[in-house]
């Protein structure tokens, strides 16, 4: 009956340590997966975040192609021209035109520096979770320790254009307007 009870106690311990490998293989494997697939996910999620940065790219240069476009379509006319002629409701129209287009250009920066930063927050955190290096926060933290206090991304930089040329723009529809309404009168 001792020897019975040995055996039994052996086999469960012998028992206990193939359960307790396989668990550890397992965890191991299941480790290895788990970091495999985050892996996978920051990769797919670089990727978006290229595939976005073209979209960003080609819509800056749509709207600043229309607004050079009406810009320089302003400019297309007789050589001699006189205050009546750039303040005309022709040009005024032009003018609200600009004024529009540079909103919607403004938005759509703000729409895409909002998505960038969320986008970047995930990729820290992937990061972070995951054990990578954190590329994207040292990169963030480097350039904002050699630009100093202020640090603004890129985009606050661009919407700046979009605002200087949609305000000039909209002194110019209310030149006109004013001219129209106060000016002198054609006779």
């Amino acid at each position: 009956m001792l020897n019975l009870a040995k055996v039994l106690r052996v086999l469960s311990v012998a028992a206990l340590a193939i359960v307790v490998v396989i668990a550890i293989g397992a965890t191991s494997a299941n480790a290895q997966t788990t970091s495999s697939n985050i892996m996978e996910q920051y990769k797919a999620y670089v990727t978006d975040l290229e595939s976005i940065g073209s979209r960003y790219t080609t819509s800056q240069t749509f709207y600043l192609a229309i607004v050079s476009a009406l810009l320089a379509m302003l400019s297309f006319k007789e050589t001699t021209r006189t205050l009546h002629d750039y303040l005309s409701p022709g040009f005024i129209a032009v003018f609200l035109l600009i004024v529009i287009i540079c909103y919607l250009w403004w938005d759509t920066l703000e729409f895409y520096r909002d998505l960038f930063r969320a986008k970047f927050a995930v990729l820290r955190e992937m990061e972070t979770k995951g054990g990578l290096f954190t590329a994207f926060a040292q990169e963030r933290e480097l350039f904002c320790r050699t630009r100093g206090s202020e640090c603004p991304g890129l985009i606050a930089t661009e919407s700046r254009i979009a605002i200087v040329i949609g305000v000039a723009a909209l002194l110019g529809v209310i030149a006109g307007v004013v001219y129209q309404i106060f000016g002198p009168k054609p006779r």
